[in-house]
């Protein structure tokens, strides 16, 4: 039990009394002065300005006192709620019971009464065991005030990070910064949190406290009534932290396969934490440490602090050094990958013989388990003992991606209580055994009822659309449907549209919503769109934004992008945006980047990707190379490579070919040359910078074989470059008969250089047909110049007047500042060649006056 300080809560001190009488003197005595006053007969002024203050006085005293008094009394009444009648007592004391920690005297403490946070989850740090506060080492982070933030303004917080990221300590942080006066309710499991509303109990300024929300989800835990309890109730907060890989774990990947605590985790205002600093965030940390971690750049700051990497490596060494300590943890952080949230010892027992290659005759399980369960360096141990079992170091969880041996699962799929099976079977289902998660289903069908028996044959109906069997699904859900489940006239509504039975799929989808499955306006929606329905549409898609589903809000948002409705998209989606929504903050930065407000967009870029949006940290790095700035571009991408590491390579890669760092490029762009068509675009313009022409021409020509769009212009250029026209005009003549007009402008310009002026206009005409290629109308615009100076027209004019030698080079200038016009507007290459065309067409540049630079260009 942590010390608390005794100035606690909800119940009348005596100082309290006394203050009343005090105030209750001074009104006394402002009245009589007031009464003195009017007596006396003082200067009207000075009796005016003396009974004002006076009655002022006496009325503001007065005020004072009657709030004292009634604030009193309000705390009496709330203290005989709590503690006077005998059977509201009686159930907040089984409360207690069930409570990571309690006051030793008020039941649940205050936040600010807390001083050892590792006391709710937060892991003991190694500084600890010297002799240092707890909360000596938070290193305040980046996203402290996003968190602080979203707890003002939303009543479900849920922080999402890697495990040992310091989800639980910035939690604890924040909410003992904002609502230190407010009651810590901490309940030990899924069941207590889902009990405690349903019991006769005051939750109004509490903050809920769900470290690893994940354990709260079982088949008795948290379900949407208890958690619309907590989001309904006044002041109070919902605070919770999950690890990346558990809410990676529960999302669906596919909304017929959305559950309900996807649902539940869905309806938090999420915020991202890294495992890692940021600069900022090393900046501030302790010279020690800062020295520490500048040795380990791959090391988070709590990663450290915790010693959760030399736990992992204790983990790791064991298995020949200490095999039955090591089986023994080994089993337990499978069997809880099993759904079993604290198994026990004697089943963790049972599958460690299983996981021993060579079982020992007489294995020492009592000093196997007081190896695991040794902490070290005073912090924390592999495994720790919890109120109804073994659970294994989270850090463990994380690192653990091993398949789950058979075995393990033949042991987990013993138990057989209605929770448990349901808990084994959710967690076989987001582990891709279907199989299991069927036999499991229906287990638990015969032995549950109420809502576990629906939840269980809704389960059972996606296992079957997994494996094929349509009609079976349909039974289970509409069983499911039958027996209350709110999403399962959901999952029948989606199985009919998919099977084009549109009509009884809406009757179903309109059951959903009004049950409050918002998603069920999404496909409603998209039915109202395939019958060309857009009022109805955009209705359903309005009423489900409304309700808060995100996919209508994202797709309203588009419908009114498209019809020319910019500033109503953009209001909706920062609506969506600030509860903590990627996607909007990505469409956000669409939008901007649309029209061409670069800074804005990379700032909602930067904002999606601090939030998890999977693409932000590619758009933030392009809109930075659009602004120029190639340095925080590649910073960017380099953050990319953690969620999509082939693109972010990609674009790094496209990146340094035009940095000119050739080398890097070529090292980062031949492994997705295979895959990326671009890829080979920008490897053989690498390649050709390194003088590496052979593999250049190796790698497009067999791009060009597989018709890898783009590679057939590019082999011309390359057989241009070294003079071999002939074979140019081929690989340019190969790509323009596929429709490639690429191909088409670039062999009408070597054709120009050929000297086919006809040839040349019939391929630089298809190319701009339509008028949609640039360079083909820069070309078309050369042809006129060319015409005109092979009919010399302006020339004879000059000459038929009697002009001199002196006039027909003044007419050959004002021909030259044409083709200059041209040459301006297009590319590099363009000017040259137009250069080229003015001496084969006027003659010698030596009687020209040619600017320095466009000489420059043309040697």
């Amino acid at each position: 039990m942590a010390k608390y300080q005794q100035t606690t809560l909800r119940q009348p001190r005596a100082h309290h009394k006394k203050s009343i009488l005090i105030l209750l003197a001074t009104s006394v005595a402002f009245a009589a002065i007031f009464a003195i006053t009017r007596v006396t007969k003082l200067p009207f002024p000075a009796s005016v300005t003396a009974a004002g203050v006076s009655a002022g006085a006496a009325v503001a005293s007065a005020a004072i006192s009657l709030a004292t008094l009634l604030g009193t009394q309000f705390r009496e009444s709330r203290k005989s709620k709590l503690i006077g009648k005998e059977g509201v007592r009686k159930s907040f004391d089984a409360i207690v019971q069930n409570l990571l920690v309690s006051h030793p005297k008020h039941g649940c403490p205050t936040v600010g009464e807390i001083e050892d946070p590792t006391q709710i989850g937060v892991s003991r740090s190694l500084l600890d065991s010297t002799g240092r506060r707890a909360d000596a080492s938070y290193i305040e982070r980046d996203v402290h005030r996003e968190v602080i933030r979203s707890l003002r303004e939303f009543n479900f917080t849920l922080i999402i990070g890697e495990s040992k990221s310091g989800k639980s300590r910035i939690a604890f942080e924040c909410v003992r910064e904002i609502f230190p006066d407010r009651l810590f309710v901490s309940p030990v499991s899924g069941a207590a949190a889902r009990n405690m509303t349903t019991q006769n109990l005051l939750l109004e300024d509490t903050v809920i406290w769900l470290d690893d929300f994940e354990r709260f989800l079982t088949a008795d835990g948290l379900d949407q009534a208890a958690i619309n309890k907590y989001m309904s109730t006044k002041n109070c907060s919902i605070v919770a932290t999950i690890r990346s890989a558990a809410h990676a774990d529960l999302a669906p990947e596919s909304t017929r396969q959305e559950t309900a605590e996807w649902r539940i985790v869905q309806q938090a205002r999420s915020v991202r934490l890294s495992r890692t600093l940021t600069n900022e965030e090393h900046a501030r940390l302790p010279r020690e440490l800062a020295g520490i971690l500048d040795r380990n750049t791959s090391l988070g700051l709590a990663e450290y602090l915790s010693g959760a990497t030399d736990l992992l490596d204790r983990y790791r060494d064991a298995e020949e050094a200490h095999p039955v300590g090591w089986a023994l943890t080994r089993a337990t952080i499978d069997l809880v990958r099993c759904g079993l949230q604290q198994p026990l010892p004697t089943m963790i027992q049972t599958a460690a013989t299983k996981l021993l290659p060579k079982i020992p005759d007489d294995p020492d399980y009592q000093q196997a388990w007081k190896w695991a369960l040794d902490p070290i360096y005073g912090s924390s141990a592999l495994l720790a003992k919890r109120e109804n079992g073994i659970r294994p170091f989270d850090y463990l969880l994380e690192k653990s991606e091993h398949p789950i041996p058979t075995e393990v699962w033949e042991v987990a799929r013993q138990v057989d209580t209605p929770v448990e099976l349901a808990s084994v079977g959710f967690a076989a289902f987001i582990n891709r055994q279907f199989d299991l998660t069927r036999s499991l289903q229906r287990k638990l069908i015969l032995i549950a009822d109420g809502q576990q028996k629906a939840r269980a044959h809704y389960h059972l109906a996606i296992c079957e659309i997994i494996a094929g069997n349509r009609a079976e699904a349909i039974k289970n859900a509409k069983i499911s449907d039958d027996l209350g489940y709110d999403l399962a006239p959901y999952l029948v509504g989606d199985i009919l549209a998919k099977r084009k039975r549109r009509r009884e799929a809406e009757a179903y989808f309109n059951r959903a919503l009004d049950r409050g499955v918002a998603p069920a306006a999404y496909q409603l929606a998209k039915l109202a769109r395939w019958h060309d329905d857009t009022e109805k549409e955009v209705e359903y898609l309005k009423n489900g934004s409304a309700a808060g589903d995100p996919n209508c809000t994202i797709r309203l948002s588009e419908v009114y992008r498209d019809t020319g409705k910019a500033e109503e998209a953009e209001l909706l989606l920062k609506e969506l945006a600030k509860k903590g929504h990627p996607g909007a903050t990505m469409m956000l930065g669409d939008l901007k980047l649309a029209s061409k407000n670069y800074h804005e967009a990379l700032a909602w870029y930067e904002s999606a990707a601090a939030k998890g949006g999977r693409n932000a940290a590619l758009n933030a790095g392009l809109v930075n190379e659009v602004m120029n700035n190639p340095k925080a571009a590649e910073e960017w991408y380099r953050k990319a490579i953690e969620h999509d590491p082939r693109r972010a390579h990609l674009y790094l890669g496209c990146l340094y070919v035009k940095l000119k760092r050739h080398q890097e490029a070529i090292d980062l762009l031949e492994p997705l040359a295979d895959r990326y068509s671009i890829a080979v675009d920008r490897l053989s313009i690498a390649y050709v910078s390194q003088r590496r022409l052979g593999d250049a021409q190796i790698l497009l020509e067999r791009a060009a074989l597989s018709n890898t769009p783009g590679t057939r212009h590019r082999l011309g250029e390359l057989h241009e470059s070294q003079g071999d026209l002939e074979a140019a005009s081929l690989w340019y003549r190969r790509g323009a008969n596929t429709g490639d007009r690429h191909c088409m402008a670039h062999l009408g310009m070597l054709l120009i250089r050929m000297r086919k002026v006809d040839m040349a206009q019939k391929w630089i005409i298809r190319a701009n047909d339509g008028g949609s290629d640039p360079m083909a109308q820069q070309l078309l615009r050369l042809l006129k110049i060319l015409k005109l100076l092979e009919s010399r027209s302006l020339l004879d004019l000059f000459m038929k007047v009697g002009t001199s030698r002196l006039v027909a080079k003044i007419a050959r200038k004002v021909l030259f500042r044409k083709l200059q016009r041209v040459s301006r507007s297009s590319p590099s290459r363009l000017g040259i060649w137009f250069l080229e065309l003015q001496e084969w067409s006027l003659g010698s540049l030596d009687e020209i006056e040619l600017p320095n630079k466009i000489r420059k260009r043309a040697a």
